[in-house]
């Protein structure tokens, strides 16, 4: 059976996802998050895209990414993960595929998307677990956009606040108060919204079709 197109837009903002392959752990250690990033960083350096929001969690990443041509997003993706998996294979005596084979990449249309898709993505950790605060979390670009850039380890030098960011307002400290508390308030409706899936048993899902987490 032929794969599904992924569908590109150039100067489209677009959600990429990426899993382990079979669910394999993408970071063990500080280091592993650390070079990830640097790839990244590199990777964008040599295709025309922007970064808006980036979370890393243990096996699976959440990106943000407006690429400037169509076809400058596949070949994002492919320089830095390729890299990526790569290194990590010969670090640990491994081999076979680190990511699963086709990552997800979903075009966000609107504001309201933006809005969602980057809280989402910020917060990631906290609703998987791993922070009380999305502020502690250093993997991810919340703080970034909270107006606290020296708690995240995501370099600013590579990520572009989006439209949708810089219409919260002019000035930098009331956007990033904004910010916290939309992110505030997307975090108790999705919570909410968790909670109800759960005691219905049904599955949260997300418009690619993966589920929530």
């Amino acid at each position: 059976m032929p794969r599904d197109k992924r569908q590109v837009i150039a100067n489209v903002p677009h959600h990429v996802y990426m899993r382990g392959n079979n669910r394999r752990r993408l970071f063990s250690r500080r280091t592993d998050f650390a070079v990830f990033v640097a790839l990244l960083a590199n990777a964008l350096c040599r295709e025309p895209c922007l970064l808006h929001a980036l979370t890393l969690m243990t096996n699976h990443v959440h990106m943000l990414v407006t690429p400037l041509l169509a076809a400058a997003l596949p070949r994002l993706v492919k320089d830095f993960a390729q890299r990526y998996a790569y290194l990590r294979n010969r670090a640990r005596a491994g081999s076979g595929k680190l990511f699963e084979q086709r990552y997800k990449c979903v075009p966000i249309l609107t504001h309201e998307g933006m809005a969602r898709e980057t809280a989402y993505i910020d917060l990631n950790a906290k609703h998987g677990g791993l922070a009380d605060d999305p502020l502690d979390y250093p993997w991810s670009t919340y703080a970034i956009h909270a107006g606290e850039p020296m708690r995240s380890a995501i370099p600013l030098r590579i990520w572009t606040p989006s439209d949708w960011y810089l219409a919260l307002d002019g000035d930098a400290d009331s956007r990033a108060a904004q910010y916290r508390a939309f992110a505030e308030a997307y975090s108790i409706d999705y919570s909410e919204k968790r909670a109800s899936a759960t005691c219905s048993g049904k599955d949260e899902r997300r418009p690619d079709g993966s589920r929530a987490l």
